[in-house]
């Protein structure tokens, strides 16, 4: 009984003793892992910070880039409007299309066709290949390789195997030369064409935004600092490229010299040629037709080595794009009749009112493709390139004619629409000019 009193009086202070030892070392314990606790949520929440951030930064980088990204694809894009995107492929199909005219490869290769096409097939010799006399010259060297013949060398193990081996050679050689020469004259020419529409937009500015608000410096999209930068470097770099670089040729520089020199005295004051009208038709038809196709054929032929000699289609083409920049520069004032009255200059639309010189500049240049027709049936030797020549020439002046019946002169929009349509079959003629070597 003792023992039981003595338990019962000793378990409150057990419990007691037991309490307190739990509230002191809860106090010592809990209390630093709850601080700890505390401490950890805050790190967990930064971390989760830190993994969101990433990616919250990475769609900021990616706006960030798309918009520099637009803001680039934008400044080339009023770039592009600069340039004036059909006077430039204009140069570009001209000058691709004249040198290939200028090499004899390609008349050859046409007559070839054209005799299979006709059924004559003629014992004309057959041009060399480049890459089949490669191969050829490979082959053969191999068969006469000194472990078959003896110590020969491998080119003098036949005459025919030297001789086919140096025209391969020469060929290849050749080509090279021509693809240089074709660069040579592209690149300047596309540069001093920058350098002239340029110029000309930047003496325009008051009168393009009546006439063509939508062009860069009327517009505002480019200011006249970048502008005047950009012109100046075109017009420098092209001239010093056609002049240092090791494939030109006098023809070239010629060439592009005058038509710099031209370009210029068409937009700057004090003579700015384009407000008498004959002389501004007359820059447009010496540039266009003259020093475009005898220039840049000339320089060809040079660099390919035929001499500086012109075919009869290189001269007939010469006077029939001569025309064809006639018709483009009467047809290009029709729709900047308004801007040109108030800053009083005198194109022949101003003049003679925009009807009468839209009816006959289609007229004149209809007559011009039909003629033109009947003419190159005469001096194209290859009877299929006949055909073709002539018979797209006849449908691009009935086209021509056809599409002038739904325009309306007065309009400015439907006239700067057949006026860039023009400029589509000024881009045919070029394309198909090959045929008539």
């Amino acid at each position: 009984m003792a023992s039981r009193v003595t338990m019962k009086s000793t378990m409150p202070g057990f419990f007691l003793w037991t309490t307190l030892a739990t509230e002191k070392n809860w106090k010592r314990y809990t209390l630093p892992r709850k601080r700890w606790s505390d401490a950890s949520d805050i790190w967990t929440r930064k971390l989760a910070c830190s993994r969101h951030r990433p990616r919250l930064y990475d769609v900021n980088c990616l706006k960030e880039n798309s918009n520099t990204n637009q803001n680039i694809a934008h400044k080339l894009y009023i770039l592009w409007k600069f340039m004036r995107p059909h006077t430039f492929i204009g140069t570009f199909v001209s000058v691709s299309a004249l040198t290939v005219l200028a090499n004899e490869y390609v008349s050859h290769f046409l007559k070839t066709v054209g005799n299979h096409w006709c059924g004559n097939i003629t014992t004309a010799t057959r041009q060399p290949n480049a890459s089949r006399l490669l191969w050829k010259t490979l082959l053969c060297g191999w068969i006469h390789h000194p472990y078959h013949t003896g110590r020969t060398h491998v080119l003098g193990c036949s005459p025919k195997l030297a001789q086919d081996w140096a025209a391969g050679i020469s060929l290849y050689q050749s080509g090279w030369t021509q693809i240089l020469g074709f660069l040579t004259a592209l690149v300047p020419a596309l540069l001093i064409n920058i350098y002239i529409v340029g110029l000309n937009q930047l003496f325009d500015i008051e009168v393009d935004r009546i006439n063509k608000p939508f062009l860069p410096l009327a517009s505002k999209e480019l200011s006249v600092r970048w502008a005047w930068i950009i012109v100046v470097t075109c017009g420098g770099l092209g001239l010093l490229l056609g002049l240092l670089l090791p494939n030109t040729s006098m023809p070239l520089i010629g060439t592009l010299v005058a038509s710099m020199l031209l370009g210029s005295i068409y937009s700057i004051p004090p003579i700015r040629l384009k407000r008498y009208p004959l002389l501004a038709s007359f820059c447009i038809l010496v540039v266009r037709g003259v020093l475009v196709n005898i220039g840049f054929s000339q320089h060809a032929r040079i660099v390919a080595g035929y001499g500086a000699t012109l075919s009869a289609a290189c001269w007939f083409y010469s006077i029939f794009f001569a025309l064809f920049g006639i018709s483009i520069a009467l047809m290009k004032d029709i729709p900047d009749v308004k801007g040109d009255r108030l800053f009083q200059l005198r194109s022949f639309s101003v003049i003679l009112g925009p009807q009468l010189v839209f009816r006959w500049t289609v007229f004149f240049l209809t007559s011009v493709f039909l003629m033109s027709s009947c003419v190159l049936w005469f001096i194209v030797p290859i009877r299929f390139c006949k055909w073709i020549l002539a018979g797209c020439h006849s449908a691009f002046g009935l086209l021509l004619l056809y599409k002038s019946f739904s325009v309306d002169a007065e309009n400015s929009k439907q006239v700067y629409r057949f006026y860039m349509f023009m400029w589509k079959l000024f881009y045919g003629v070029y394309i198909l000019l090959p045929l008539a070597g």
